[in-house]
């Protein structure tokens, strides 16, 4: 159901003047609205992911050295630093992008 609309000339006569049928009639934003980055978001989760996985890559290597107990400390030394690098290069990855896209804007 449309609702009926009045025409500037007659709510100028309602209020009195036209000036104040032309505020009420345009009423502009004084501040646009603006939209959510979700690039930015998905920048900043990879970032703190990587450092997450950072931190725990040394619980990581215990526990990869608890499960193979045969070879456990070449099997740990490696899952930990393994974990370590992948954790390394998101981070880095992630940061180079916020960098160059959002702080140098680049992109």
């Amino acid at each position: 159901m449309d609702l009926p609309t009045i025409p500037s000339a007659c709510l100028g006569r309602l209020m009195g003047s036209s000036a104040a049928s032309l505020q009420i009639v345009s009423r502009k934003r004084k501040y646009p609205m603006k939209t959510v980055n979700f690039s930015l978001y998905f920048v900043t989760y990879n970032f703190v992911i990587g450092v997450l996985v950072m931190i725990a890559s040394e619980k990581l290597g215990i526990y990869a050295g608890h499960i193979i107990r045969s070879q456990r400390m070449q099997v740990t030394r490696l899952a930990r630093i393994a974990t370590f690098t992948f954790g390394a290069c998101v981070a880095t990855l992630s940061a180079g992008i916020y960098l160059a896209f959002y702080v140098f804007k680049l992109g």
